[in-house]
C-alpha cells in the first residue's frame, strides 16, 4: 500500500464528528421553560474536537470519523481542511445523513442535549479499516465504547496500540469497565459521574475514583468535578501518585467543548514533556481561558 499522510500522525483521534447547534438562555433555564438567548452553529463531536485542539496546539494529527454524504459532510470536510487538518481519514457515507448534536446551556452550564449518531455506527467497519493503516497514539472517543464492547474485531486491535479513552457520558461510559478487563490498558479521560459509572460506584471523589481505577490497569486518570476540582493518578515504579487542583474561578461565556479542550492541553503538554500534575496545571490555565473567550 501507498503511505500517506495519514500514516505518520503522532496521535490519531477516532469517533465522532459532526456540526454541533448551542442555545444560550440568557437567564436560568429549567425543563419546560421557553427563555430569550442566543445560539450558534459550530463543528463538534468529541474525536473531532480534540484533533482540532491538538492541531492548534502544534500536535500533527489524523481524525478518523464517519459523515454523510451530503452537504452538511462535505462542508464539514471543507472547514476543517480549511483549518489545517488532514481530511483523508473522514469517510462520506452514501445514504446517511451528517449526524448531529443539539444543546441547551444557561449561565450555570449545561441543561441537557441530544445526540445523533446514527453515521458514526454505521460507518464502524469503514472506520476500523482506516485506523488499520494509522500509526501513533490512538485517542477514543468515548462514544464508540457502547458500539465496539461487543465487537473482538475491535478488541484485538486495541490491545496494539497506545490508547486513551475520552469519556462522552456516563450512559457510554457504563461498558468501559468491560473494555478494561479485556482489551484496553488505556490513560483515562472522564468527569466525575462518569468514573462513578465505569465504577459502579454512586457516590466517590474525584480522589477516591482514582485510586480505585488505576488498580484496574490505567495508567494515568484524570477525573474532573466541573468548578470544583481536578484529579491526575498515575502509577510509578515505587507506588501511587494522586493529585487534585481547583480550576481558577471565572464566569464562563461557553461551556460545550470545555473538557474536550481541557483534555487536548493536557495530551499536548503531556507530548511536550510535562509530567501528569505539570500538565494538569498547564490544561486548567488555558481552560479557563477557553472558557471566557467569546462564545463564537
Amino acid at each position: 500500500m501507498t503511505l500517506s499522510l495519514i500514516d505518520y500522525s503522532p496521535f490519531v483521534c477516532l469517533g465522532a464528528a459532526h456540526w454541533d447547534v448551542i442555545a444560550m438562555a440568557d437567564g436560568d433555564c429549567a425543563r419546560g421553560d421557553d427563555v430569550p438567548g442566543t445560539y450558534r452553529r459550530r463543528i463538534g463531536g468529541v474525536a473531532t474536537n480534540l484533533a482540532r485542539n491538538l492541531h492548534h496546539a502544534g500536535q500533527p494529527t489524523t481524525l478518523i470519523a464517519a459523515v454523510g454524504d451530503d452537504d452538511a459532510g462535505r462542508s464539514l470536510i471543507t472547514d476543517l481542511g480549511a483549518q489545517g487538518l488532514t481530511t483523508n481519514g473522514l469517510i462520506p457515507l452514501p445514504d446517511h445523513p451528517t449526524d448531529s448534536y443539539i444543546a441547551i446551556e444557561d449561565p450555570h452550564g449545561l441543561v441537557g442535549a441530544v445526540a445523533v449518531d446514527r453515521a458514526m455506527r454505521a460507518g464502524l467497519d469503514a472506520m476500523l479499516d482506516q485506523l488499520r493503516d494509522t500509526r501513533g497514539h490512538l485517542i477514543l472517543d468515548g462514544n464508540l465504547i457502547p458500539f465496539i464492547a461487543d465487537r473482538p474485531d475491535w478488541h484485538d486491535h486495541l490491545r496494539e496500540r497506545r490508547v486513551s479513552v475520552v469519556c462522552a457520558s456516563p450512559v457510554k461510559s457504563k461498558r468501559l469497565t468491560d473494555l478494561l478487563m479485556t482489551a484496553l490498558v488505556p490513560d483515562l479521560y472522564c468527569n466525575l459521574a462518569e468514573a462513578r459509572a465505569i465504577l459502579g460506584v454512586p457516590d466517590i471523589s474525584t480522589t477516591e475514583a482514582a485510586r480505585a481505577l488505576i488498580p484496574m490497569g490505567v495508567p494515568v486518570v484524570v477525573i474532573t468535578d466541573g468548578a470544583r476540582e481536578t484529579t491526575v493518578a498515575w502509577a510509578y515504579s515505587k507506588g501511587l501518585n494522586v493529585e487534585t487542583r481547583t480550576p481558577p474561578a471565572i464566569t464562563p461565556t461557553r461551556i460545550t467543548g470545555a473538557g474536550d479542550f481541557f483534555t487536548a492541553q493536557f495530551i499536548a503538554a503531556r507530548a511536550n514533556g510535562a509530567d501528569p500534575l505539570a500538565a494538569l496545571e498547564c490544561a486548567q490555565t488555558a481552560t479557563a481561558t477557553y472558557l471566557t473567550g467569546p462564545a463564537t
